[in-house]
Formats: C-alpha cells, sequence, structure tokens
C-alpha cells in the first residue's frame, strides 16, 4: 500500500472498539507499520491518573480533534499513567504531529477535558512515536522500546508538570496544616518548645510530608515551600502555643530560604507573629553540604535575626561532625535509630553518651528524637539527654498537644517526684 493511505482506509475509530494493553499497542504498530500504513504512535502520560474511562476519553475525543474521528485507529491503556494513542491517515498529515506545537496542542485539549471531568490537577505530558521498520522482529523490538523509552519520559514529564499544579495550588490556597509536636525538658518535666511539622491536606496525593517536599523539589518549588512553612508554622504558632516563652522548631533550612526575598503575599511585618529570637531552625544531615560558603552566608544571616540551630538527624546521614563544626549549633537532635532500642544496646548508649558529651564541651544541649517507650527514656536520662520528643511524650496535632500521662509517669520515674507546679506549666 502507498505511503499516502487515505483518511477513509484507517482503523475504525477507537470509539467503537475497546482499549488496548500494552502489549495489544505493540503488536497493532508493529503489523501496521509492516504492512506499510502510514502510522503515528503518541505517548500520552496523566499523573495523578483519573478512572480509566476518563482519561481514555479526553485522550480520544483530543486525538480526534486533531486528524479527524477516522484518525484515531486505537487508544492503548498501558498503565495506569501512560495511555498509547495510535494515529493514521495520511503521510503528510501524521509527518507533522511529531512537533512540539502538535504536542502543546493536545496536552492543553486533554487537560480541559480531564479538568471538565472533575480532574483538573492531573498533570498531562504528550511525546511523540516512530514509523517505518523492514523485517518483522527488528519492527516488535523497535516498537516495543519506542513504548517503554516514551513511556518513561512522559511519564516523567507529566509527574513533574502534576507536581508543580499541585504544589502551587496548596501554596496559593494556603491548604498546608502545621502539626505541632512538644520537645520536653527532662529535669524540668516541662514543655520547652515544639516542632512544627507540615503536612498536605487529608486523604491528598500530597498529604505526608516526604512526598510534599519530594514534590516540591522535583517542581522547582522547594524554597516557595519552606517560606510557607515559616509563615504558617510562626502564625499558628503565635495563635496557638500556651506561653510566650516557648521555642518554635521547624524543620527549615536557611539554604533553601537562599536570598530572596520572601513572598509579598504574606504580611511578614505584622507583630503577632512568632518572634524570630524564639525560632530554631533545624538543619538535617540527610543532605550533603555542597557549598560550604553559601552555607555559612545563609546560617550566619539567620543568625543575626536571632534564629537559633539545632542539627537534626545526628547519627543518620552526612559528615555529622563536618556539619557540626561549620553550624555550631545550640541543639544537637540524636536521630530516633539510635534512640529507638538504646535501653538494651549498649553500642547505641555509647554512641549517645559521646554525643552528649560533645554537646557539653560546645555549649549545646541534647535532644532525642523518636522517644516511645518508658524504657528508652529511662536510659537517655541517664546518659544525660537533657530533652525528649516522641510519641510517649505526645502525638503530633494541629494543636499544640500537652504531655501524655503515659509520658508524665515516665518523666516521674525518671527524675523523681514532681515539684508543686510544674504540671500546671504544660
Amino acid at each position: 500500500m502507498s505511503a499516502a493511505e487515505p483518511q477513509h482506509a484507517a482503523a475504525p475509530p477507537a470509539a467503537a472498539a475497546p482499549p488496548l494493553d500494552r502489549g495489544g499497542a505493540e503488536r497493532l504498530v508493529a503489523d501496521r507499520i509492516l504492512a506499510g500504513r502510514p502510522t503515528r504512535v503518541l505517548l500520552v502520560a496523566v499523573d495523578p491518573p483519573p478512572p480509566p474511562g476518563v482519561t481514555l476519553a479526553a485522550i480520544r475525543h483530543a486525538g480526534a480533534s486533531l486528524v479527524g474521528e477516522p484518525g484515531v485507529v486505537a487508544v492503548c491503556r498501558c498503565d495506569p499513567v501512560l495511555t498509547a494513542l495510535v494515529l493514521g491517515g495520511r503521510a503528510g498529515t501524521l509527518a507533522r504531529i511529531n512537533d512540539l506545537s502538535t504536542a502543546q496542542t493536545l496536552e492543553v485539549e486533554i487537560g480541559a477535558r480531564l479538568q471538565a471531568a472533575g480532574h483538573p490537577q492531573s498533570g498531562v505530558s504528550v511525546v511523540g512515536g516512530s514509523e517505518a521498520a523492514e523485517l518483522e522482529p527488528k519492527v516488535q523490538l523497535m516498537v516495543r522500546g519506542m513504548l517503554n523509552a516514551l513511556g518513561d519520559r512522559a511519564a516523567t514529564l507529566a509527574r513533574s508538570r502534576a507536581h508543580v499544579q499541585q504544589v502551587a495550588s496548596l501554596l496559593e490556597r494556603q491548604r498546608l496544616r502545621i502539626l505541632f509536636q512538644p520537645i520536653v525538658h527532662v529535669e524540668r518535666r516541662a514543655i520547652a518548645g515544639y516542632e512544627a511539622l507540615c503536612r498536605g491536606p487529608f486523604d491528598h496525593p500530597l498529604e505526608t510530608p516526604s512526598r510534599l517536599f519530594e514534590a516540591a523539589d522535583l517542581a522547582g518549588l522547594l524554597g516557595e515551600l519552606h517560606w510557607e512553612l515559616v509563615w504558617l508554622a510562626r502564625l499558628r504558632a503565635s495563635e496557638r502555643f500556651p506561653r510566650r516563652d516557648l521555642l518554635l522548631f521547624m524543620n527549615v533550612e536557611p539554604r533553601e530560604l537562599g536570598d530572596a526575598p520572601p513572598p509579598r503575599r504574606h504580611e511578614w511585618d505584622r507583630p503577632d507573629l512568632w518572634p524570630e529570637t524564639q525560632i530554631v531552625a533545624e538543619v538535617t544531615e540527610r543532605r550533603p553540604i555542597a557549598d560550604i560558603i553559601t552555607f555559612r552566608r545563609h546560617t550566619d544571616r539567620y543568625r543575626r535575626r536571632g534564629y537559633r540551630y539545632a542539627l537534626d538527624d545526628v547519627g543518620s546521614g552526612y559528615a555529622g561532625l563536618g556539619t557540626l563544626a561549620l553550624l555550631t549549633p545550640e541543639f544537637i537532635k540524636v536521630d530516633m535509630h539510635l534512640v529507638q532500642g538504646c535501653e538494651e544496646d549498649p553500642v547505641r548508649q555509647s554512641v549517645v553518651s559521646a554525643l552528649v558529651h560533645l554537646a557539653r564541651s560546645i555549649g549545646a544541649e541534647v535532644i532525642a528524637e523518636g522517644v516511645e517507650t518508658r524504657a528508652q527514656l529511662l536510659t537517655l536520662r541517664r546518659l544525660g539527654v537533657d530533652y525528649v520528643q516522641g510519641f510517649l511524650l505526645a502525638c503530633p496535632a494541629e494543636e499544640p498537644p500537652a504531655v501524655s500521662a503515659p509520658g508524665l509517669e515516665a518523666l516521674d520515674q525518671a527524675v523523681g517526684p514532681e515539684p508543686a507546679g510544674i504540671r500546671a506549666l504544660r
């Protein structure tokens, strides 16, 4: 058959045929290429994916708007995110489909249809396919490789665009939640401050902090997310903290805030915001410091504004002693992996004891994270830890919680009878 296949010779419209799986897409395209029928494959990634029927209908209608209904040979669902749009028709028409403007047109068309169907947060990415081959085995390998490679590219682009849309929407609508977990001074048996923990909305794809910050990083919005956390944490603390002498701990690093001014959409000069002199910025060890000079410039800048620092996750990440020397923090937070099981593990106890000794030598105090049992708290107190944080004391909550009854009992056992009036401070 000649390359100039008339449009009326194309396969029946996709609407009349059931959707194909990935294997079906490979076989269909291979058969068409072997028969010399002009074929173009577009890979469409939609993430997060709406229900399959919604996705297939949106892609089918977008394809029909591009080449006409007869030119839509098939719509093949390859996996929950990836769909292959197989087009036929005139060679000249198909030859123009792989350019960037066509892909963008399809993305806009599909996105509009998904939004109309109630799925505005789905990211859409379209990349083009291939045609022509001579031998059947080579055709099969070529098509399979094409679908796999283009599928990976399309899925990555779709995830990135979806992350931009999702994170930008959360920031614009101020839908992030701030939870507070108390940090308790062991000897005084009193809450010294709260750590502010950022979460997405309930039942949202980015509800968990790991997904939220990963998405913001991929979307290039990590700095904006950190600024939003600073704003919301300071605002919620001023509204909800029971005492003005409490410290506000935040997982917000100066190197993420950078040199740029804070977003103008917030009133940073509000007198009721929690004061910067009561903020402790937690610098994580989970990422290496690539530029020491920039790191020092950023940390010194915020220290001059009143920030204090805690070196977070000590014992779990990159070059702890090197970061400690660069930062000279006021607090050292022992990672939960050293805390959990410390009551039975002499090695963990030795490491914690060494960190306590090191902290004393530089004028810092030690906070143990992830305390879940009374035995852990008793062991940590014996080793000289100053503060404890974890589910034994209280679970994170939007209203700053008091120390739980089991936590108070463990503190009483660790320190002795409670002086009058201490419990009322919590």
